[in-house]
């Protein structure tokens, strides 16, 4: 993950929206701890934070990740729950968990926390997916409408 391209992205729709750190991280319900950390690069979002931010202006995760140059939807469904999805998809694309895990280069027991819900991936693991399944990563978050 680019977190420079992201804390850039972040700092400038926080800019455009005129919100300080602080008052942003209230309206979405984290710490402002993590928005400043966030713009400072010293830590990678968690996968329900990068959703937040990416609903709350409206935006692709893929465009706050640096993959897109402009937001190209302003529409999205809501995200299922994230193991669903990537259990949906890895076996509609014809893998067993086994297999995916080691063509994907995954922990096949981290992989089954995330189906089971036990856990979510990464932000990193997410854009990994996402590009083993040749996808976007709103499209494997189920965000694309």
């Amino acid at each position: 993950m680019n977190m420079s391209k992201f804390a850039e992205t972040l700092d400038a729709l926080l800019f455009d929206h005129n919100f300080k750190p602080n008052t942003f991280a209230k309206a979405i319900g984290v710490p402002s701890s993590t928005i400043t950390r966030l713009l400072k690069c010293e830590r990678a979002p968690s996968l329900k934070t990068l959703v937040k931010i990416a609903e709350h202006f409206k935006v692709t995760t893929d465009f706050l990740l640096g993959f897109e140059n402009e937001n190209s939807s302003t529409a999205f469904n809501l995200c299922p729950q994230i193991g669903e999805r990537i259990k949906q998809l890895t076996e509609q694309n014809g893998y067993t968990g086994y297999r995916f895990c080691k063509e994907c280069k995954l922990s096949e027991p981290r992989f089954y926390d995330w189906i089971n819900g036990t856990h979510e991936p990464s932000v990193d693991n997410v854009i990994k997916i996402a590009k083993f399944l040749n996808c976007s990563v709103d499209f494997l978050l189920g965000r694309e409408i």
